[in-house]
């Protein structure tokens, strides 16, 4: 969730890559480095780092940022996470699979009275 409380999903065949240790994108504004510990006397925290590149085509992409406690959970995360994300089988899926992400994705944005709102439904 963001500033404003919306739910955000991200669709896992949009991934186009994972990134881990060196590789990954470091946050670039000075507060979130600091709330998660960089500069600190732990240097290795990029090995805790890892980098969601996901985006509709290769040039419009977004990178999402997350942390681990451990390096190992790390690695298994961003190995398994991208072998889902190119599994051949998933990116050729029915049309009723496609239909039921659909639906499932709008059945998970629903406000507090348990109904879609319109500008859901136009995204």
């Amino acid at each position: 969730t963001g500033p404003n409380m919306e739910v955000d999903t991200l669709d896992i065949s949009s991934i186009r890559d994972t990134r881990t240790g060196r590789y990954a994108r470091l946050p670039k504004d000075p507060k979130i480095r600091e709330v998660l510990g960089f500069g600190g006397p732990d240097t290795r925290l990029e090995e805790k780092l890892m980098t969601v590149v996901a985006g509709p085509d290769p040039v419009n992409t977004t990178f999402l940022n997350f942390m681990a406690v451990q390096d190992d959970t790390v690695k298994v995360w961003s190995e398994e996470l991208f072998k889902l994300a190119m599994n051949i089988l998933a990116q050729n899926a029915s049309r009723n699979t496609f239909l039921r992400k659909a639906y499932t994705k709008l059945k998970l944005q629903v406000n507090q009275d348990g109904r879609i709102p319109v500008k859901n439904i136009l995204k």
